[in-house]
């Protein structure tokens, strides 16, 4: 795979949607969030109606010690005040996205995530993946293998992921096809995952959707990390804008890479 054709596969593996509950069935929603970065709009999910077995992800995993800071898995009913605050909270902050998980049990929902939350990589060790991110979720469902994407989705339904202009886009999987191996990120994974959330800033700042994002202006922007800036006023005055558009106002700084490699 092209080093960024993961922005291309965006478009071709989902949809815009106005919103997660659009021409899906199913009697929940499963979301997952980070409630650490905004924690008091997070916890107020436990005192609305509609959200039950709300839970951290590494709970009862070998990542137990890191469950007061990882992210939180939920079941909620469509259309409940608890299901109009998260979705509040995916698109508008990006803390999170939602999926339509088949049958009853929450399980099988959780269990997927642990396993994609930890994945064997390229360099021979095992990397953290912040798939509370939107940037990172949305980069690891396009860079995967389409086995493994219908696989995964097979097991969480239609999967709703907010987008840096703050809509929605749906990704729906295909019947899985042949025998695969085991989910491990490639190099051209593991850079997906370390350029999402420069994609994600400059899809912000461009006002343009992820799939959109010019690649050279997304290497600029690696090549500008790599040197060691950070600040996203001096990502602006050092780009080279396409079609010579005008600086614009991010609405937030970029977030964290979205793995942390040596797990």
């Amino acid at each position: 795979m092209p080093v960024h054709e993961w922005l291309t596969r965006i478009g071709e593996r989902s949809h815009t949607v106005e919103g997660p509950g659009d021409g899906a069935d199913g009697e929940w929603v499963g979301l997952i969030i980070d409630p650490h970065r905004i924690p008091e709009e997070a916890l107020a999910l436990y005192t609305l109606d509609g959200a039950t077995d709300i839970v951290p992800l590494f709970a009862g995993t070998e990542l137990r010690s890191l469950s007061a800071y990882g992210p939180w898995a939920a079941r909620l009913t469509p259309g409940s005040p608890a299901f109009e605050q998260a979705e509040m909270l995916c698109r508008e902050l990006a803390l999170g996205w939602m999926c339509r998980p088949p049958g009853g049990a929450l399980e099988p929902f959780v269990e997927q995530m642990q396993r994609l939350a930890v994945m064997d990589d390229a360099d021979g060790g095992q990397s953290l993946v912040q798939v509370q991110q939107p940037e990172a979720w949305t980069a690891l469902l396009a860079s995967a293998p389409r086995t493994h994407f219908d696989l995964w989705l097979q097991v969480l339904g239609p999967v709703y992921t907010p987008t840096p202009t703050a809509g929605w886009r749906c990704w729906v999987g295909a019947e899985p096809r042949g025998p695969t191996s085991p989910p491990f990120l490639d190099h051209n994974q593991c850079r997906a995952l370390d350029d999402a959330p420069l994609a994600w800033w400059l899809g912000q700042d461009l006002g343009i959707p992820l799939e959109a994002v010019p690649p050279d202006m997304l290497e600029q922007l690696r090549t500008l990390r790599e040197a060691g800036i950070h600040l996203p006023d001096e990502w602006r005055r050092r780009l080279a804008k396409p079609g010579g558009a005008k600086d614009q106002t991010a609405r937030s700084k970029p977030g964290a890479a979205g793995r942390e490699a040596g797990t």
